[in-house]
């Protein structure tokens, strides 16, 4: 279906502006043109960052029904799952993505954290890698592979993922905090192996 480009760009400007007017012409733009994905898309934007996730999906729904090939409306759709902790809606959703684009970087990070929720650290460090090796300038991916190797108890991976991270933000404070943590294990661990060669 041909999409007049000039609507297009006027969608996504009202669609960036936090104004209450713009807003309602948005609505009312989507209420006149309910067939056009794109449409439902930007009000699912809107609505998602004011924080109204139910109506948000409902609009990345219809946007999907309307165009079912759409890797960036399946991604939409997952990521408002993801936040409202519908952790294997989500994940059936960007599973989808990445079978329709396997270089996804963001579904293969937010696939990442949703494994990691559920507990299934092996999954979460496959995907978070993944991302990282697509993106490696997202330092945020690193940060959450070293979680996950700590979790799992790889704590020199985990070290490394941390290490590389501070090197892009010596600010952080959660990655410091862990590095700290796993510094003192690694410390305990070593004294505990002196005494026991001792005795």
């Amino acid at each position: 279906m041909y999409q007049d480009e000039d609507v297009l760009l006027a969608l996504e400007f009202v669609s960036r502006s936090h104004d209450d007017e713009h807003f309602i012409k948005l609505r009312e733009f989507v209420d006149k043109h309910a067939t056009m994905p794109y449409g439902h898309k930007l009000l699912g934007d809107v609505l998602f960052h004011k924080g109204k996730l139910i109506e948000a999906e409902s609009h990345y729904r219809v946007a999907m029904d309307l165009d079912k090939n759409n890797v960036f409306f399946a991604f939409d759709l997952g990521n408002v799952l993801y936040y409202q902790s519908r952790m294997l809606e989500a994940l059936n959703c960007l599973l989808k993505v990445i079978k329709m684009d396997p270089e996804f970087s963001a579904a293969h990070y937010r696939i990442g954290l949703a494994y990691h929720h559920l507990g299934q650290y092996e999954k979460a460090a496959a995907h978070f890698r993944k991302c990282a090796t697509l993106t490696p300038d997202y330092e945020m991916v690193h940060y959450h592979l070293g979680v996950v190797y700590a979790r799992m108890g790889k704590n020199d991976e985990a070290i490394r993922e941390f290490s590389h991270h501070l090197d892009a933000d010596l600010r952080d404070a959660a990655t410091r905090a862990h590095l700290d943590a796993l510094f003192q294990k690694r410390a305990k661990e070593l004294c505990s192996e002196v005494t026991l060669e001792k005795v």
